[in-house]
């Protein structure tokens, strides 16, 4: 087992991690996360994963793309409501299903990429799909605000949404 040492950068912390490419003694404080392992400051790469790498116009297509994508469900939504309302499990799966539905489209969209903009995005989508629905007919408006047990639901649907983006 490695023997405590101070670290190169912080002098006042003892730690037992080093750098899996040079060997120097670093604290938590100075951990940078690779993907082959920790790396010191001078040993990591300075390039994004490509993942995480998401770039303007990517951001303006999906958005652009997932925005449509939103309008076009909540017209088919608001005539459907009609009829799923009086159901409640199929409303609340139905809710749930566009959320996940919506948050898959962006996921899909942005080529799988990973970034917290993206979430928001996902998560507007499935705001405007409602608003959208609502303005079609306005009985998911009634429907909604006079039932909390929905405006879960429909948190439950923006949750879903973001965790497609993963």
């Amino acid at each position: 087992m490695p023997e405590m040492a101070v670290c190169s950068n912080h002098p006042e912390i003892e730690t037992k991690l080093s750098c899996g490419r040079c060997g120097t003694i670093i604290c938590y404080k100075c951990v940078m996360h690779a993907p082959v392992g920790i790396r010191c400051f001078g040993c990591v790469s300075t390039t994004k994963i490509p993942v995480f790498d998401v770039d303007s116009l990517s951001y303006v297509k999906v958005t652009l793309a997932s925005i449509v994508l939103s309008i076009l469900a909540s017209l088919f939504f608001g005539f459907v409501f009609v009829v799923i309302y009086r159901i409640q499990i199929i409303l609340l799966a139905a809710m749930i299903g566009v959320g996940y539905a919506l948050g898959e489209s962006v996921s899909f969209l942005s080529n799988r990429k990973i970034s917290n903009l993206l979430k928001l995005i996902a998560a507007t989508n499935v705001v405007i799909f409602f608003v959208c629905a609502g303005l079609l007919n306005p009985l998911v408006f009634i429907v909604t605000f006079g039932n909390p047990f929905l405006w879960v639901t429909f948190l439950m649907a923006v949750y879903v949404a973001t965790l497609r983006i993963r």
